[in-house]
């Protein structure tokens, strides 16, 4: 039955300490090395002893593989089938002490091991990790391992060949397109579709709408634990926070540019775009603002009003001026009789017809 042991391998644990106090560290947290099929790499771990007495301790190699997207693995003990000349199983290939090691109160210890790669070997990357326990591990095939504390070191190693280097930016988001305050949480995503474990390293850089830069991220600098192993996908989580300033509301922007592979050659970037707008101060202003112009336009259209009157007033005091007292009874009498009298439709009256009268001259007859 295969054992499963959860574990973060991307932010190792120096020192664990459960039963009775125990402090133990291991260094380094990791060991990243090439090497080509056929060849041997060799190194040693330092194990030190934090503790008022003296300690003893096993060491044993194990498969280890990644899980999920938040940077978890998992450790595989050795089944019968992970020996030296296993193509894959790079815990098979380690060749390290099974005897007890007595480490010294307040003192350390190395511990020297070889990594051999069979002649057929698989190009790409491979994962392992050394367990150093208070206890040994069981034999391969039993259901648990008996430990009551351990630490672990991982190992990454690269067999040469024909490598593939491949990865790209999956997703890149924020947790919703609306901010009331110059903040984000992005989410990036990078998956790995190579046969080697990836570094992604990079910066997500965020420009107001003004395309002034407001703030910058940086993604896995100077870290060796936020590799993305093949065909895997790994989560990362970033929070922004900038400046308030009224001015810099509006639509931002925000790029994540990445690089990977051997010197960095290859890389991915990815534009996102989210607003910044502080809702409950600008309905405030917006508020203050329709009341300020409502109020302009009652006060203007009132002042219209008032010099329309006037106006109109001044036009009709003026015409009464130039009509004479007589004229204006006149008016007056023949606009209450227009308005109490009827008209009587009278009946139309025949023509007569005038017949022109001719004028005859008499001829004047001279001598």
């Amino acid at each position: 039955m295969t054992v499963i042991m959860i574990g973060s391998f991307f932010v190792p644990s120096f020192v664990l300490a459960q039963s009775k106090g125990l402090s133990l560290t291991v260094v380094p947290p990791l060991f990243q090395f090439t090497l080509s099929p056929g060849e041997s790499w060799a190194s040693s771990v330092k194990i030190v002893n934090g503790n008022d007495y003296d300690i003893e301790v096993y060491v044993t190699p194990i498969n280890f593989e990644s899980i999920g997207e938040g940077g978890k693995g998992k450790f595989i003990p050795l089944s019968t089938e992970d020996n030296a000349s296993s193509t894959h199983s790079l815990a098979g290939w380690i060749d390290i002490t099974q005897d007890p090691i007595y480490v010294l109160k307040g003192q350390s210890k190395r511990v020297p091991f070889f990594v051999v790669a069979p002649e057929n070997a698989e190009p790409g990357g491979h994962y392992a990790s050394i367990l150093i326990g208070t206890n040994p591990a069981g034999k391969a095939g039993e259901s648990q391992m008996k430990v009551s504390s351990l630490i672990s070191t991982l190992l990454f190693a690269r067999v040469s060949g024909d490598i593939i280097e491949e990865g790209r930016i999956r997703e890149f988001s924020t947790e919703k397109s609306l901010y009331e305050t110059p903040e984000a949480n992005f989410t990036l995503r990078f998956e790995n579709i190579g046969n080697v474990h990836l570094l992604p390293r990079g910066n997500i850089v965020i420009y107001n709408m003004w395309g002034k830069e407001r703030g910058r991220i940086d993604v896995n600098k100077d870290a060796n634990f936020g590799n993305v192993f093949p065909e895997k996908i790994r989560n990362f989580s970033f929070t922004w926070k900038g400046e308030s300033n009224f001015y810099d509301i509006g639509r931002y922007k925000a790029i994540s540019t990445l690089s990977y592979g051997a010197g960095a050659r290859q890389s991915d970037f990815n534009i996102l775009y989210f607003w910044v707008i502080p809702i409950k101060p600008l309905l405030w202003i917006v508020s203050i603002l329709l009341i300020f112009i409502t109020f302009i336009f009652l006060a203007l259209r009132r002042y219209v009003k008032q010099a329309l009157k006037m106006q109109t007033e001044l036009l009709l005091g003026e015409d009464v001026q130039k009509v004479s007292p007589m004229q204006q009874r006149t008016v007056q009498q023949t606009h209450q009789k227009t308005q109490t009298t009827l008209p009587v439709a009278q009946k139309p009256q025949p023509q007569k017809t005038v017949t022109p009268i001719q004028v005859f001259r008499q001829p004047v007859i001279q001598g």
